[in-house]
């Protein structure tokens, strides 16, 4: 009886042609590290392309301050929760709602929202 493995790899490229389907840009993950082709990250633990994330927060919000931005910024790459199910509530509430963040305009601390999706027309999203 031959044994059959699934490798990551496997499930990797299958994922891949998925999104590529979708209308995705895809490439795999060792391109994105610190060797890679396209290197977006420091090292392969970095989960967060960080750098494509800031690009994006400011696309998506031309109008906010630059301190609301790094402020939404770091709200998302903080840990605020000790379980992984209230981590994800919050992340998913970010992603949905967007992250509320202090603005100081005319001399008064505001709320705003800072968002990580354009829910509206998705094709501006990365």
């Amino acid at each position: 009886m031959m044994l059959r493995y699934i490798r990551e790899d496997d499930v990797e490229k299958v994922a891949l042609e998925w999104f590529r389907d979708l209308g995705w840009a895809t490439c795999t993950g060792p391109s994105l590290g610190p060797e890679g082709y396209l290197p977006e990250r420091a090292d392969l633990g970095q989960v967060v392309l960080v750098g494509r994330l800031e690009r994006a927060i400011a696309r998506l919000n031309p109008a906010a301050p630059l301190g609301a931005r790094e402020e939404a910024l770091r709200a998302l790459l903080r840990v605020e929760h000790p379980t992984l199910v209230q981590e994800n509530r919050r992340l998913h509430g970010y992603l949905v709602n967007g992250v509320t963040v202090s603005t100081h305009r005319q001399g008064r601390e505001r709320g705003a929202q800072v968002r990580l999706v354009d829910w509206s027309a998705p094709e501006n999203n990365d």
